[in-house]
């Protein structure tokens, strides 16, 4: 029946939710204090994740927080959803990844 209405499951839709969030905020269009960003290296060797993965104090609600959760999901996108400046394609796109 989800398919039929073009829903996705819970699970996949809070996915998309979060990411759309931190799209937004990394496009100017969301507060900036929702998420750190790297600050730019002189090199990047193996890791070109772009947001810091802040550590919490509270394993079990912690890291279930926007703030926690949002770059993890972020870093775990492929690099070319990622690089992405329009929000429309940027759904189409991350409907297909999911």
């Amino acid at each position: 029946m989800l398919k039929d209405v073009h829903w996705l499951p819970i699970k996949y839709r809070v996915i998309l939710k979060i990411s759309l969030l931190v799209f937004k905020v990394l496009h100017g269009q969301a507060p900036l204090y929702l998420i750190q960003v790297k600050p730019e290296e002189s090199y990047h060797l193996r890791n070109k994740d772009q947001l810091l993965i802040p550590r919490t104090k509270c394993k079990m609600f912690g890291d279930s927080t926007f703030f926690a959760s949002g770059p993890v999901l972020w870093n775990s996108l492929p690099e070319n959803i990622r690089q992405m400046t329009n929000i429309q394609k940027f759904k189409k796109e991350h409907n297909i990844f999911i």
